[in-house]
C-alpha cells in the first residue's frame, strides 16, 4: 500500500520514479528530521503515510494554481508602463477640430430651393419638406435633441446616397457659419481650411485631419498635418461664429490621426444664447516604449499606429498597415448597423468603400431600423478596439469672455 502513496506524491510532483531512485528517497525520508515527511516512508503508521502524502499533494495542488492565477494575470495586464509626458522642445500634433452641426439645413437656402424640391406628383408643404429633410438628416447625426414620428412621407424606397448629393445644397456652407479664422495668428479663409465630411455624429466642417485627403487610404502614416511646438507664438485657433440657429453646434479636439466617432463627447457645446467665446485646452501626449512592442496585445493592452487593425477585413481597406481606435470604433458601429438593418449607412461609404461594395446602401426606408437601434449601436462594446498606444489627448478648460472664439492652448501636461 505503501508504493502507491508515494508513486502518487512523486507524480504530484513530477517526477519520474525508478526502483532504485526510489529507495534512495525513502532512506532519506527515513532519516530526515523535518516534521511529517519521516512519516511519509515505508515503515511509519499506515494512517501516518497517508495523512502526509495528502497534505504534500494538496499543499502542491495551491501552489499550482497561486502560480497559474498570477500568470494569467502576468498575462492580462500591462507590465511596462505607459508613459505621460512632453520632451522640451518636441512637435506635437496641431488639435484637429471638428464643427459639427445639430442641424444642418440652413432655412434661408432651403426656402431659396423650395419649389425646386417639389415634384409634379407630390403636394408638400414647406414643413413637410423641412421634417422630410431634418428626418433624413437624423441618418448621420448623433444628437438626439429632436424626435420626429415615421409616417408615410419618409417611407419612400429611395436611394439616399442620390438624395444626399441633392440635399448637401440645403445645408450650411462654412463661411455661413464662420468668418475671419486664425490659426496661429495667420488669418485664412475659412473655406481653405475647413472641409466638409458627414461622419457618424452628424455633418462636419473639419481642421487638421488626415481623413479629409481623399486618397488617405493609401498611407495614412504619411498624410501631413500641422504640428507646433512650445516655442511657438501663437498656438490659438480663432473664429467668429454667425450660426443663429437655436440648436448647437458641437466642437471636438482631436489628434489629427484619430477619426472622430459615437463614443466621442465634444469638448465645446456653443449656443447662440451663451457667450461663451474663449477656451483652453490641456495637451496630454501619451506613448508607449518600443520594447512594449514584445508583449501581446492582452499584457500592453493597446495597439501601435503602424500594426494591424483586429478585423481582417479593415486591413483590406487600406494598402499600408494602419490603426486607429476611432476607425475601429467606426467600423464596428457600422458593422452592428449592417447586422441589424442589412444596409451600410451614407457616413460610412467614403471610410469603408470595400465594405459599402458588399452590401447595400440604407435607403430612406431604413432609417426607422436605424432610429430603433441607434442607442444599442452607440451603446454597443466594442472590445477589439483597443487604445493607441501613442496618442495625443486635449483636454478642454472652458472660460467666458467677450462674444467672440477662441481656442487657446493654456497648459501643458
Amino acid at each position: 500500500m505503501c508504493l502507491p502513496l508515494i508513486l502518487l506524491l512523486y507524480l504530484a510532483t513530477g517526477i519520474v520514479v525508478v526502483d532504485d531512485v526510489l529507495v534512495l528517497h525513502v532512506a532519506l525520508l527515513a532519516s530526515t528530521s523535518i516534521p511529517g515527511f519521516k512519516f511519509t516512508n515505508c515503515y511509519g503508521n499506515i494512517l501516518q503515510q497517508l495523512y502526509w502524502h495528502v497534505v504534500i499533494i494538496l499543499s502542491y495542488m495551491v501552489a499550482v494554481v497561486i502560480c497559474l492565477r498570477y500568470w494569467n494575470q502576468f498575462e492580462n495586464q500591462s507590465t511596462l508602463p505607459v508613459y505621460e509626458m512632453l520632451e522640451q522642445g518636441s512637435k506635437l500634433p496641431y488639435p484637429a477640430l471638428y464643427i459639427c452641426l445639430g442641424y444642418p439645413l440652413n432655412p434661408k437656402r432651403l426656402a431659396k430651393y423650395r419649389n425646386y424640391i417639389l415634384k409634379p406628383n407630390l403636394t408638400m408643404s414647406y414643413k413637410d419638406i423641412d421634417k422630410t429633410l431634418q428626418y433624413m438628416l437624423r441618418f448621420q447625426r448623433s444628437t438626439l435633441n429632436v424626435k420626429y414620428n415615421l409616417t408615410e412621407l419618409f417611407l419612400y424606397n429611395v436611394d439616399i446616397e442620390k438624395l444626399r448629393k441633392h440635399f448637401i445644397k440645403f445645408y450650411y456652407q462654412i463661411n455661413e457659419l464662420l468668418q475671419d479664422c486664425y490659426i496661429q495668428g495667420i488669418r485664412f479663409d475659412c473655406s481653405d481650411i475647413f472641409i466638409p465630411l458627414e461622419l457618424a455624429p452628424g455633418f462636419c466642417f473639419i481642421f487638421n485631419s488626415i481623413y479629409t485627403y481623399k486618397n488617405f487610404h493609401e498611407n495614412p502614416l504619411k498624410v501631413p498635418y500641422q504640428e507646433f511646438s512650445e516655442y511657438d507664438d501663437d498656438w490659438s485657433i480663432r473664429f467668429k461664429i454667425s450660426y443663429e440657429k437655436e440648436t448647437a453646434l458641437l466642437m471636438y479636439l482631436k489628434d489629427p490621426r484619430n477619426l472622430l466617432s459615437l463614443t466621442d463627447y465634444p469638448n465645446y457645446v456653443w449656443r447662440p444664447r451663451k457667450q461663451i467665446s474663449e477656451y483652453g485646452y490641456t495637451i496630454v501626449n501619451q506613448y508607449s516604449e518600443e520594447k512594449n512592442r514584445k508583449l501581446n496585445l492582452k499584457q500592453r493592452k493597446c495597439i501601435f499606429s503602424d500594426e494591424k487593425f483586429p478585423y481582417k477585413e479593415l486591413n483590406d481597406e487600406f494598402a499600408t498597415n494602419f490603426y486607429d481606435q476611432d476607425v475601429c470604433y467606426n467600423y464596428c458601429h457600422t458593422k452592428q448597423l449592417i447586422k441589424l438593418c442589412n444596409c451600410t449607412p451614407t457616413f460610412s461609404i467614403a471610410m469603408f468603400p470595400k465594405l459599402a461594395n458588399k452590401t447595400k446602401i440604407c435607403r430612406v426606408n431604413d432609417i426607422s431600423c436605424y432610429e430603433a437601434h441607434y442607442l444599442d449601436i452607440r451603446r454597443h462594446e466594442c472590445k477589439e478596439c483597443l487604445s493607441n498606444c501613442n496618442r495625443t489627448t486635449y483636454v478642454s478648460i472652458p472660460e467666458i469672455q467677450e462674444p467672440k472664439f477662441c481656442i487657446n492652448q493654456s497648459k501643458v501636461s
